[in-house]
């Protein structure tokens, strides 16, 4: 069971000043009980996490969840809050909220693209994410902003905030709210940072508090249960390079060898094979919803050689083909 910090959902609570009635009607329609948000250290099933904000977002008027996810401050964030502001630099702050990102929002996955000009933080949906699939995406996407713009100060202008091509009635709010650039014709979710920023102190850097948050991070609810820090490090990877790393690529990098490798993730009831299957499927699916690239080419971009063989492995994973999914906007529930 995936376990989400009260704290976040909390934070929501209070943003958005809910009425009494509507507090307990989402709580009711989330199967939480009251007092749960008032606990503290407590965590909620992503499951009910889910829930709440389905709720929500089914209540309130379209771009609710701008001002509250921005508004999300270092200690919403716990450990990983922590550990992404007292980073030595920028770039490391990034490598840190690209690494254990999934402690905040399971329901994705960040992979980090360095380039020369920039780096890019692209935020990718797991395959079974529920509705309100495009809101919970937005909702990650703008706290990862509000933390990455507390990184920059006085320059968080310069940090662009990418959304993929699809109406918004809250368009202009986003372009108000958010600091920097709006790329709302992006293929994909996406925080660009400029390269001229990456070796620039952080402005809260401490190095004795970073060791301290890191550890809790991998200490946390969510990182000890189903996901142990090991497999979102070689998720991580995987993701890095399109789901194609093999095991003794990984191995090597971490340290260890491929027998050692294949038998810690056996003992976190996982494989190689199967990350790298839950990771090429992640990636399929935001290809094929976001960007403009053929089936073909995303068959390459993912290591098939025959794109016929990448039409039958989806067809498996989705119940459909890829043109089906693209065309349908992913909406049809994908098989498990």
């Amino acid at each position: 069971m995936q376990l989400i910090p009260v704290t976040y959902l909390r934070a929501f609570v209070e943003a958005l000043d809910l009425t009494p009635s509507r507090l307990a009607a989402m709580l009711v329609a989330a199967g939480i009980r009251p007092d749960t948000l008032d606990a503290p250290g407590a965590a909620l099933p992503l499951k009910r996490v889910q829930a709440a904000l389905g709720w929500l977002d089914s209540q309130l008027s379209p771009g609710w969840h701008i001002a509250p996810s921005l508004s999300l401050g270092v200690a919403h964030h716990g450990p990983l809050g922590m550990a992404v502001v007292t980073a030595p630099t920028v770039s490391r702050a990034l490598e840190v909220l690209a690494r254990h990102e999934r402690l905040r929002a399971p329901w994705a996955m960040v992979r980090l693209e360095r380039h020369d000009q920039a780096w890019r933080l692209h935020l990718v949906a797991v395959v079974d994410l529920p509705q309100p699939r495009e809101v919970l995406m937005e909702i990650s996407l703008l706290a990862m902003a509000g933390l990455v713009e507390k990184l920059l100060g006085r320059d968080r202008d310069r940090l662009g905030v990418e959304f993929p091509r699809r109406y918004r009635a809250h368009e202009l709010a986003l372009r108000r709210c958010l600091a920097g650039s709006v790329d709302v014709s992006a293929p994909g979710y996406g925080l660009v940072i400029p390269g001229m920023m990456l070796d620039r102190a952080s402005p809260m850097a401490d190095q004795a508090t970073h060791r301290l948050a890191l550890a809790g991070c991998r200490s946390s609810p969510g990182q000890r249960q189903p996901a142990p820090e090991l497999v979102e490090t070689v998720r991580r990877r995987l993701a890095d390079q399109g789901g194609q790393a093999s095991a003794a690529e990984i191995a090597a990098e971490l340290g260890m060898s491929v027998r050692t490798l294949n038998r810690q993730l056996a003992a976190a009831g996982t494989g190689l094979r199967e990350l790298a299957g839950e990771v090429r499927r992640s990636l399929a699916c935001d290809y094929l919803l976001h960007s403009e690239l053929s089936v073909a080419e995303i068959a390459m971009a993912l290591g098939y050689g025959d794109p016929a063989n990448f039409g039958r492995a989806f067809r498996r994973w989705s119940g459909m083909s890829p043109g089906r999914f693209r065309q349908t906007g992913g909406q049809i529930k994908q098989s498990a």
